[in-house]
Order: structure tokens, then sequence, then C-alpha cells
């Protein structure tokens, strides 16, 4: 499932392509959409709120999507042949040079004018962790509340921290040195707040990685993964063999070194 940060590139991109201009023309395999007359509006704004993509509209309304596992949004010029078979267009955004097509996203809804803001599921979303303006104090209250969880299912918890997937999960906790399986009520508020600002810096560098080719994300090693993906192999650190297991509810994959991470 992308991550915040891919979400940020998306919106990024997106921004660039649709931002300030008149839709010419709007397909979609959801109904709602389909008959919302969007021909003719422009586009304010596109943004990201977590893993979730929000593009605004001049008279007030929200195209909110989110890719899950499958979904994704690519950008094409007219008369471009499409990547992903055009059955999986869930929304097609048509510019005067551009169209923007989200495919196969299991989430693509209209919000009502100015409803965003009190729409359950997203104001229901801990701070995204990304933006320069940021909560650093209710992100990690968020966090510490969450005392019966693990802290691998704790930080992937989007009510508390948004943005975070499989990926930064295990790179922040093995950049800070502890162990994935234990719970959030083994952490003291120093400990909480050193993993609240690592997930940030890993994700903000990556999204500043759009405009700098040269740039390395610093939960990487040369560029490549400190344990994320690196089950069997050794440790950056230490020497041990990095290893892989499913946690919570979900199954979700955390990657971690039984050496470096020991400490609860």
């Amino acid at each position: 499932m992308p991550e915040g940060d891919t979400l940020h590139r998306t919106a990024h991109t997106l921004n660039r392509v649709l931002g300030q201009q008149r839709l010419v023309r709007v397909r979609s395999s959801v109904p709602a959409i389909a008959r919302a007359e969007l021909a003719g509006h422009v586009v304010e704004d596109v943004s990201a709120l977590g893993k979730n993509l929000l593009i605004r509209f001049d008279d007030g309304r929200v195209l909110h999507t989110h890719l899950k596992m499958r979904g994704s949004w690519h950008v094409y010029r007219p008369g471009e042949r499409f990547q992903r078979p055009e059955h999986q267009a869930r929304v097609v955004l048509e510019v005067a040079d551009a169209l923007a097509v989200c495919f196969a996203a299991p989430t693509v809804r209209l919000l009502a004018a100015n409803t965003a803001a009190n729409d359950e599921y997203l104001s229901s979303l801990g701070p995204d962790l990304i933006p320069d303006i940021f909560d650093e104090d209710e992100a990690v209250t968020s966090l510490l509340a969450l005392a019966e969880l693990s802290l691998g299912e704790a930080v992937m918890t989007q009510t508390a921290l948004a943005g975070i997937g499989n990926i930064y999960k295990s790179e922040t906790l093995f950049l800070c040195r502890i162990n994935p399986f234990a719970l959030v009520s083994a952490l003291d508020h120093p400990a909480a707040t050193a993993i609240v600002r690592k997930a940030r810096e890993l994700l903000r560098s990556s999204v500043r990685s759009l405009t700098d080719q040269h740039s390395t994300t610093p939960g990487r090693a040369g560029g490549s993964y400190w344990v994320y993906r690196r089950s069997g192999r050794a440790c950056r650190v230490c020497g041990d063999l990095v290893r892989m297991q499913r946690q919570g509810a979900q199954h979700r994959s955390t990657y971690f070194c039984p050496t470096c991470q020991s400490n609860p």
C-alpha cells in the first residue's frame, strides 16, 4: 500500500498538471461522480492527508481517493495509451493538455461542498507527519494513548499517526533501536517523541527527494533499506540476520533485527 510520502509525491504531480486548470471532460465508473457535472469546474488544489488524496474544486466539492493495495494515479497526454486496462479506470479527469486517471482505487467518493473538514473518516485521522505545519505534541500523545497495542501496530494506526506503512514502520523502529513487538505502554515520553521525529524525518526526506535526484533517504544505507525486505540477510549494523514476522490482526509484515532491537 502506498505510504504518505508516495501520496504527497502524487499530489505534487497532480497539482502541477491539474492545479488551476478547468476540467474539459470527466469520466467515472462511480455513478455519483459520473453524474456530478464536474466538467467546466476548475481544480483549485490537490493535496495529501496521510494515505489519502484530496482534489478540491472551485465549488467547494472534494474528490477523495484512497489507493489501498492496488490503486494508482497516472498522468497521460491526450491520445496516449493507458498503461493499465481502461476498465480499471475509476475516474478520468481531463484538462486541455493532460489526463489524470485513477486506476483501481477502492475508495473513490465525491464530498459535498465544504464538508471535507467535518467528514467522519478524514477528521478521524491523526496528524500527517509530512506537512510543514505539524503538531508534535498531539502526535506523541496519540501514540502513547495506544498503550495496549504493540509498537509495530501502533505506528501504523492512522487515527494516531497518518501516513506510516510497512516500510517506515520497520525503518523507523530499527533506527530508534526499539522492539516492534513491545507494547506502547513500555515507552516513556522521550522514546515516543523520538519515534515520531524519526518517522517524520524519513517521510519528509523521501518527499524532498522528488526535487533532488541525488538525495538518499536517511532511513536507508546508501539508498537501500536498513531492514525492510531484507529478511534472512545480515544486519548492516551488527551482522545478525534480519527477520520478518507477521504482526497484528491484518498480519502485516514487520522487518527487524533481533539484536539491534532487543530493547523494549
